[in-house]
């Protein structure tokens, strides 16, 4: 509908506005598209039509007209949208489309239609209000002068003043004003609904309360931009003085110290200076306004007096500018400047007595947004303030924007004061400083002890107004640059001016404002510098100097220490009376506050600026830091003792080792040391040392509040971080090694545990609020520094055996982790209490988490306690596995434990919390991107522990086995959680345009990882990645919810789909790393789904539906040498270190997941068995796919996407020369990855070696200052090379398993796909041109593709064999030809890769069987066969003949297989070929000595390898039948001794008719076969060669002699069973008697025996 496209557009309006704020904008010509799309909301504003009778009576008919659709609507549609415009105060008709519109938000959101319509209303009005905010913002922008031109002809299209009246900007400027005041009636009204609804007990249900809450919150930030708005348009030429008026009597029927309030102050400071000061209207209208304003003050009814009165300070601050010259004529003529400016002081002291600045104070203190990090500042405003009214922060906290702008104003105001009325400032210092004196004296009279008040009432305006301007300036660093780019200026003027004589306040007030205008290294050098000159112009003489300057504050300080520690001596019996302590008799009350003004002074300039910083530290007379320990142990109040926890730590940021060890030392004599006077103690051991009982008191002191424990904390976490001199060296640690040795262990134990044991465990758990969260905060940031400071990856490496045994190492190491206190702190969170606190911690109520801000003190406490667990999973293992063996064993652990000893692990504690699990996955929805990111980190390493997915013991088949599931599904609506989620992987334009930094990125990556690494740790059970797709868990079974989210299609998992299938791969012709990254992690949790029986069939025909397949083959990219992977191409030199591998390995990836969904779908259809599914599945594959109607689209094809193959990778960088690091051992820092395969350089643990190895070069004096760059780059050069081969290691891996994916999906297209013989034909025919080149050049490079490639090859010339002959062309011969020649080129390359030669015998002998086997095949292609093995010569059949005599038995069955059909197309070719290599390579005898060990061999074989055995002796032997059927081949047969190895071979002695050596039939059936192979061997020879050699006939009658008894057995044999009833033994039979018959008749042998007879007298044949 259109009003979902207008939605739509000043959303993404809104976005881009957001980033052109930031200087992010990507896309100018979108922002103007959505401009113009957008004007017409603008110009509506949040104009409604109001309710209307007939519009009512309309939609009770039943029939409505909505964008000219009619409808016909039932009671339930009718009720519901009158209820919608009851709600909203709007037409029923517009009702009607606002509940049609939220139809769709009702699902994602789970609200009621109503509930959604109200939400969208208002989200409407939000984004039109803050889009126009954010145009007038732009409009005012001249730092961007081409946006700031557009913007303001946008506000003039808008406001109709192009070619329009001007009149119509003022009528806009009312409009908005009018807006704010429905707003406010509005508000009203809703909180008169929840009154109302309390005080008659009434019971609301818990979304109409929600829905109340969201107008106030929602009208809260429409009626906050419609005052920056109404801000801008004054500050612009758009409104009139009238307008000024009518805003003036708006506002002071304001009858509320509240937000709404605040809204309307930047407006009345900016219409005030534009039409009251001097360069504005004119003076007439000032005049005028002068008037309403001031001067009828009693006449005008202000609800708000106070407000009244700084209404007049904002006008009289412009307005005074018009009589500032009291020397010149007055800008009318018979006025006197003089007088006007005197009477407009007095108004302005009027107004200031009437609370002004008190007024403006409140706001400034009200509003501030993290009023919890500088709460060093509420004393100073206490003071101030005293009774003055509170701001009240309803409806909500101010915005950001609004803050600033509304700083801005009062910094305005604030200049403009001081350049307008310099007299009434002056007048007011005279009067405070008469009045303070007063005060003072009173106060040494001892009239009054009052520390506040004196008989003298000090009102301190000025103190007021210089701590308006530190809130004003604060964190704006560029408008602080005012107060010092111009010395002869009138703030550095008024900077001067205020800094002399001050009284105590007034300087504390002024460190304020100091603090605020030198933020940033140029302002706070520009204030030291300030500081310093003042104190040059100072005298000498006086204690308090003539200005504020560093000696004057020094001096203070100093001065105070010392008064403060000044008491008698008490003896030892009254030290341990207690007693309460009063703070000592000094000059004026307010001195702590001055003190801690000046503490934070320092504290800001020192961490502003690294040389301040120094300069203090080094500084000639004040040792600082001592002064300040000296300070701290007296009894002073707690908020000073804080600022000096503060100051202290402030002064060591980025510190020196020195400096660290100096502050150590000093505060550790500090807390043991007996300075100070106990305001308490409780009962100590009676042998304690006086340093631990005071060290014990000091720490009870510090914890007396809150204050004082958090700075404190906050200091020692920035002592315990490294120190910046020692970042190379990494075994150091931050303190001496012999802290505190004179009276306990060394170290910093102590600290350790008061930071984990009282401060955390147990003060913070005191209170629930702000500051305890911020004590568990700092508490937790210690814990966190004490953790990842410590070197996890060195203390791995030297831990290892052949690390450690250097001596100069192993003591450092010992001593390294005994001190660090990273073994302390990990023992106490596995302390009980502590990790219930920690707990504690992450536990918080997700509707209190989603409403807080981002940098809330909620939110970051929350964060934190989830980093710590995030930490411990880390580091856990070293704890556990290293540190505290070494520890224990060393004998020098801790006095006492404090750990838990029963908890082995943090999942142990996990399993006691399970309510962890529930909180987290709540937190993902909560809207705060590093909440988000820090709960998916945690839920990710929760996930994938095996002991938190272990089964429960659980009887009931409904629950799950798993403890996290079971949580999840029973104390969280998964739901709701998943919803969230499912938005979150929207893809968003925007986000791509911000890149990989962008939270939205994060965010999905994390989301994904989770869900991929919890899906493969237990792929075959439900896991709570089930559960947040979408599904619902009954046992270990897995179901969709009738009418939940998956079934409705909005599930996570179906988001997942859509982002799979829409997320860009690259942009501007580049395949990007992030981007196909990000896409590739969201197909692998889909793949996880589809691949797991457990969720298969449910996913599968979800990803069908959703046209996956087709999707996918149409996004591929074919790739090319040209083709950019992120910056570089692959044969450009830079690209192996760069991130292009990582891009490269991410798409072969990817690659590899569409093939086997590929493969996954054509496996599924084919057992659908549906043809025209089928159909279509193969013909995506193939490259076309059908869409609506007749239709088809072409696309990238199975083929297109092999183009990966013939991408160069080749690595061409060699081992850098080492002269430093030659020794060291590299291959002692790797890691496995794929399950091992692939083996990579662990980087990170290579850099911790290679420094420790150049510290002990150092050490040993090989490096010196003159080549520690040389040793830097070299370094540096050995790292980029092993980065560089990590990068071709796994771009390597992910090729070939992209590669193997791609054969498997040809394989299973191939094997079961049922195509047309022809298409089946030309398929196979293109598959086999694809491969050939590539498959000819991975032989020798990559064996292992050339193995999938090989495989390939046999699964297509098996298919070939099953097709009709006439549908193979000769192209396919000719391919299969070419494959030919280069297997048989390949055999003998390949001669230390087994597993591919014998694929390489395999496809060779298929293309020789059918080649010879077709009576039909062209002869040129056996010639070409028979070619080919002649060109390669002995080379081939030595490889070939080794196979088959000496190789593992499957190689050698397949190279005898291949030597027979050699033989074969020998004997069709009428060549002695085979026969004349064979004999020349000398392998014939080899083979004839496999007869005579024929027997021995079957004897020592095990049964199973009885089979396998018999395969190659048949194989082995029909090898010798082929040559012996010609001639050359039977004459080389009877040389090499065919009859001496059959003689020896013993196989003829056997005499089965007796039973002797087999005795079963099976047996005896193999045993006549293989007699049956041997005897045609030599009937074969005798025959090809000829009878007519008389050898040959005597050696064919010897062996009939020797072997008679075996060959009257066999003629037995065969007559006996010459009725047998098995045709295979008969057959056999057979067979062995015609040979013998043929040799017999051959050789004459009966005659031949005849005639022997007679001569030897021996028994006839058959006698």
């Amino acid at each position: 509908m259109e009003g979902d496209e207008s939605s739509s557009n000043l959303r993404g309006l809104y976005q881009d506005l957001s980033a052109l704020s930031r200087f992010a904008l990507p896309n100018a010509e979108r922002l103007v598209a959505e401009l113009e799309a957008t004007l017409e909301d603008f110009r509506r504003l949040l104009d409604k039509p109001a309710k209307n009778n007939d519009s009512r009576k309309t939609v009770l008919s039943g029939k409505i007209k909505l964008d000219d659709v009619e409808y016909e609507v039932n009671v339930e549609f009718q009720q519901e949208v009158l209820q919608v415009a009851d709600a909203l105060d709007v037409d029923e008709i517009e009702a009607a489309r606002y509940y049609i519109r939220a139809q769709s938000d009702a699902k994602k959101l789970d609200r009621s239609p109503i509930v959604s319509s109200i939400i969208r209303f208002h989200e409407q009005r939000e984004f039109v209000l803050e889009c126009l905010r954010l145009i007038l913002h732009e409009s005012f922008e001249v730092e961007r002068e081409e946006t700031q031109l557009l913007m303001k002809e946008y506000v003039a299209s808008v406001l109709e003043i192009q070619n329009g009246p001007l009149r119509n900007g003022s009528l806009f400027a009312r409009k908005c004003m009018d807006a704010m005041t429905d707003i406010e009636k509005w508000l009203v009204l809703l909180g008169e609904q929840i009154q109302k609804a309390s005080i008659v007990g009434q019971s609301q249900e818990a979304d109409i309360l929600e829905v109340i809450e969201y107008q106030k919150q929602s009208l809260g930030k429409q009626h906050e931009s419609l005052g920056a708005i109404v801000s801008y348009l004054f500050k612009g030429t758009y409104t009139s003085s009238e307008d000024f008026r009518k805003l003036m009597e708006k506002t002071k029927k304001v009858d509320k110290f509240d937000m709404l309030l605040v809204h309307y102050v930047p407006s009345i400071i900016t219409a005030a200076s534009q039409y009251g000061s001097s360069e504005g209207q004119g003076i007439e209208d000032a005049r005028s306004l002068h008037k309403v304003i001031v001067e009828s003050k009693d006449s005008q009814g202000w609800v708000l007096p106070q407000f009244h009165a700084a209404t007049i300070v904002f006008w009289l601050a412009e307005y005074s500018g018009w009589y500032f010259d009291s020397t010149a004529a007055g800008p009318i003529q018979g006025l006197n400047s003089a007088e006007e400016s005197a009477k407009l002081s007095k108004s302005l002291l009027a107004a200031l007595e009437d609370g002004g600045f008190h007024f403006i104070l409140s706001i400034c203190a009200g509003v501030g947004l993290d009023g919890w990090k500088n709460a060093e500042r509420n004393e100073l405003v206490t003071l101030l303030l005293k009774d003055a009214a509170r701001l009240t922060l309803e409806p909500d906290a101010p915005s950001p924007y609004f803050h600033s702008l509304l700083m801005e104003s009062i910094e305005g105001f604030t200049e403009s004061l001081i350049a307008n009325m310099p007299d009434a400032i002056r007048m007011l210092k005279s009067e405070e400083d008469t009045q303070r004196l007063d005060q003072i004296t009173a106060l040494r009279d001892s009239v009054s002890p009052n520390l506040h008040r004196g008989p003298v009432e000090v009102r301190m305006h000025l103190e007021c107004l210089l701590t308006i301007i530190a809130f004003s300036f604060d964190g704006r660093n560029d408008a602080a640059q005012e107060f010092w780019l111009d010395p002869d200026g009138n703030l550095y003027g008024f900077l001067q001016w205020v800094s002399k004589r001050q009284t105590v306040p007034r300087a504390s007030a002024f460190c304020e404002m100091l603090c605020s205008i030198s933020g940033g290294e140029e302002n706070s050098a520009a204030a030291h510098k300030f500081l310093i000159d003042e104190d040059s112009l100072s005298s000498a003489k006086f204690r308090r100097s003539a200005s504020m300057n560093w000696t004057q504050m020094f001096a203070e300080i100093q001065l105070y220490a010392v008064r403060i520690t000044e008491r008698p001596s008490t003896t030892q019996s009254s030290t341990l009376r207690l007693r309460k302590l009063e703070v000592p008799d000094i000059e004026e009350p307010e001195s702590p506050i001055m003190l801690t003004s000046y503490l934070r002074l320092i504290s800001h300039l020192s961490r502003e600026n690294s040389k301040i910083r120094e300069w203090i530290l080094q500084h000639q007379t004040t040792n600082l830091i001592s002064v300040l320990l000296t300070l701290c142990g007296a009894s002073i109040p707690q908020h000073l003792r804080a600022a000096i926890f503060v100051t202290l730590r402030c002064l060591m940021i980025d510190r020196t080792s020195a400096h660290s060890n100096e502050m150590w030392t000093s505060l550790d004599n500090c807390i043991s040391g007996s300075g100070s006077l106990p305001l308490a103690l409780s009962r100590l051991p009676p042998l304690s040392s006086p340093q631990v009982r005071n060290e014990r008191h000091a720490f009870q002191r510090i914890t007396e509040s809150f204050d004082q424990m958090n700075a404190f904390v906050e200091m020692l976490n920035q002592l315990v971080g490294p120190v910046s001199d020692s970042l190379d060296s990494q075994l150091t640690l931050p303190f001496p090694e012999s802290l505190g040795s004179t009276y306990r262990m060394p170290g910093i134990e102590p600290y350790v545990d008061y930071v984990m044991g009282q401060a955390f465990a147990n003060r913070s758990v005191m209170a629930e609020d702000k500051e305890s969260h911020l004590l568990q905060w700092n508490c937790m940031n210690f814990a966190a520094t004490a953790l990842e400071s410590f070197n996890e990856n060195l203390v791995s490496i030297v831990s290892q055996p052949s690390i450690s045994a250097q001596p100069n190492w192993k003591v450092t190491f010992s001593t390294y982790l005994r001190l660090h206190p990273f073994s302390r702190v990990m023992e106490w969170l596995f302390n009980e209490d502590v990790l219930r606190v920690l707990f504690s911690c992450s536990h918080r109520d997700a509707d209190g988490v989603s409403k807080a801000s981002s940098d809330s003190i909620l939110i970051s406490s929350l964060v934190r306690s989830i980093d710590i667990m995030n930490l411990i999973l880390d580091h856990q293992p070293t704890y556990f596995n290293i540190v505290r063996p070494i520890i224990k064993s060393s004998g020098q652990d801790s006095s006492f434990n404090i750990a838990n000893s029963t908890l082995a692990s943090f999942e142990d504690c996990v399993i006691d919390n399970l309510g962890l699990i529930s909180d987290l996955c709540l937190y993902c929805g909560t809207g705060h991107p590093q909440l988000t990111l820090t709960s998916l980190a945690l839920l990710e390493k929760l996930s994938a522990s095996r002991k938190l997915n272990k089964s429960s013991n659980i009887s009931s088949r409904w629950q799950s086995t798993n403890q996290m599931v079971e949580q999840l599904n029973s104390n969280v609506e998964a739901d709701r959680v998943a919803r969230s989620l499912a938005s979150q992987i929207d893809v968003d334009i925007r986000e791509l345009e911000s890149g990989p930094e962008s939270s939205g990125y994060l965010i999905k990556m994390g989301l994904l990882q989770l869900l991929d690494k919890c899906l493969k740790m237990s792929p075959e059970k439900p896991t709570i990645a089930h559960l947040l797709l979408g599904f619902s868990c009954l046992g270990n079974t897995l179901d969709i919810p009738p009418d939940g989210l998956f079934e409705n299609g909005i599930s996570l998992l179906h988001s997942i789909l859509e982002f799979v299938k829409a997320y860009p791969l690259g942009m501007d012709g580049a395949v990007i790393s992030w981007m196909i990254h990000l896409r590739r992690l969201g197909f692998q949790v889909l793949l996880n789904l589809w691949a797991s029986p457990l969720s298969s069939n449910l996913t599968l025909p979800h990803l069908r539906a959703g046209q996956l397949l087709p999707v996918l083959f149409m996004s591929q990219p074919v790739v090319t040498a040209e083709t950019l992977w992120d910056d570089f191409r692959t044969n450009e030199p830079d690209f192996w270190l760069s991130s292009s591998p990582s891009s490269l390995s991410e798409l072969l990836m990817l690659r590899t997941l569409l093939y086997e969904y590929a493969t996954t779908e054509v496996r599924a259809v084919y057992k659908q068995g549906s043809p025209s599914v089928q159909r279509d599945t193969l013909r995506t594959i193939l490259g076309t796919t059908s869409v609506e109607g007749d239709q088809s689209v072409e696309h990238p094809s199975l083929f297109d996407l092999f183009d990966f193959a013939d991408i160069d990778i080749g690595f061409s960088y060699t081992w850098p020369e080492l002269q430093f690091f030659g020794s060291v051992n590299v291959e002692s820092c790797v890691k496995t990855e794929e399950n091992g395969v692939v083996v990579l350089y662990d980087i990170e643990a290579l850099q911790e070696l290679l420094q420790l190895v150049k510290e002990d070069l150092v050490a040993d004096g090989v490096v010196t200052s003159q080549n520690e760059e040389q040793i830097m780059a070299e370094k540096e050069k050995l790292l980029l090379f092993l980065s560089a081969t990590n990068e071709f290691r796994y771009v390597q891996f992910n090729r070939f398993v992209a590669l193997k994916a791609w054969t498997d999906l040809v394989t299973i297209i191939t094997t079961t796909c049922k195509m047309d013989p022809t298409y089946m034909a030309s398929f196979i025919q293109q598959t086999l041109q694809l491969i050939l080149p590539k498959f000819e050049s991975s032989i020798v490079e990559t064996p292992a593709e050339a193995i999938e490639l090989a495989h390939l090859g046999e699964t297509l010339i098996d298919k070939l064999d099953k097709i009709p002959t006439d549908t193979n062309g000769d192209v396919i011969d000719e391919r299969l030809d070419y494959l030919f020649q280069v297997c048989t080129s390949g055999i003998p390359q390949t001669s230390d890769n087994i597993t591919l030669r014998e694929s390489l015998y395999q496809i060779s002998s298929k293309h020789l069987a059918r080649i010879t086997a077709s009576s039909s095949t062209d002869d040129r292609f056996k010639e070409h066969a028979h070619s080919t093995v002649k060109a390669a010569g002995p080379t081939l059949m030595e490889t070939i003949c080794d196979d088959a005599y000496g190789s593992s038995e499957s190689c050698r069955v397949s190279a005898l297989v291949l030597l027979n059909l050699l033989g074969i197309l020998d004997q069709q070719r009428n060549s002695s070929l085979l026969v004349n290599l064979i004999t020349h390579s000398n392998y014939l005898g080899m083979f004839l000595d496999v007869l005579r060990v024929m027997p021995s061999e079957f004897r020592n074989a095990k049964a199973t390898d009885t089979a396998q055995l018999l395969l190659f002796y048949e194989s082995q032997l029909s090898l010798l039948q082929q040559l012996s059927q010609t001639k050359a081949g039977a004459s080389q047969l009877l040389d090499a001794g065919l009859f001496q190895a059959v003689k020896e071979s013993q196989l003829f002695s056997a005499d089965p008719d007796i039973g002797i050596d087999i005795d079963n039939s099976d047996a005896l059936q193999r045993y006549y076969e293989l007699l049956l192979s041997v005897l045609q061997v030599i009937v074969s020879t005798i025959f090809a060669r000829g009878l007519h050699n008389q050898a040959i006939c005597d050696q064919t009658r010897a062996f009939l002699s020797e072997n008679r008894q075996s060959m009257v057995g066999i003629f037995k044999r065969c007559a006996k069973n010459g009725s047998s009833d098995d045709p295979s033994m008969k057959k056999c039979l057979d067979n062995l008697a015609k040979s013998y018959t043929a040799l017999i008749a051959s050789v004459d042998f009966l005659d031949y025996e005849d005639s022997q007879s007679s001569i030897t007298s021996k028994p006839k044949f058959f006698s």
